[in-house]
């Protein structure tokens, strides 16, 4: 009879934990993430990308990135470096740039998709997508009084541009 009432009892102790054990596994509840990217050029120089994000990928640093074609368009793969590891994300864009070539300068806007695929560090296990918008503008470089305009292979002497993003993520850990 003993051995009975043991089972029961262990019976009774593994049910009542299993919702525990289940809630456990299940995966993190995604939460808005927010990030502004900020992109600056100087006398033809190209300062460093800044990334500031809050949410569940908190952080303020830098970011690089490489332009991918695919037969879909280009992909921009790109990698967020910040203090507690890195954040790999990809973004697909439409954009148009509008030119007033006789004040030598451009007006750029943007909408898109960006997707987390992966992270280092703090960010090991990152998921998440969402949207985001980008403005920009630049002044070109002019040549004996000319600006060198689109397709000239010149880099713009100056350029602001900024994106914002908004969505949800996760972190897998």
């Amino acid at each position: 009879m003993r051995r009975a009432s043991s089972v029961i009892v262990v019976a009774t102790v593994l049910g009542a934990l299993a919702p525990v054990a289940a809630a456990q596994a299940a995966p993190p509840t995604p939460r808005v993430e927010k990030f502004v990217m900020t992109f600056h050029t100087l006398g033809n120089v190209d300062r460093q990308t800044r990334v500031s994000a809050v949410g569940p990928v908190p952080g303020a640093g830098t970011e690089t990135q490489i332009d991918i074609d695919t037969p879909d368009g280009e992909v921009v793969a790109f990698t967020w470096h910040l203090p507690g590891g890195d954040v790999q994300l990809e973004a697909v864009e439409d954009y148009a740039i509008t030119f007033d070539l006789q004040a030598c300068t451009a007006k750029a806007s943007g909408t898109g998709t960006w997707t987390i695929t992966g992270g280092t560090g703090d960010y090991a296990g990152a998921a998440g997508s969402g949207t985001f918008i980008d403005q920009g503008s630049f002044t070109g470089a002019r040549d004996h009084g000319v600006c060198e305009g689109p397709g000239s292979n010149t880099p713009p002497r100056t350029s602001v541009f900024t994106l914002t993003g908004t969505g949800t993520a996760t972190l897998g850990n």
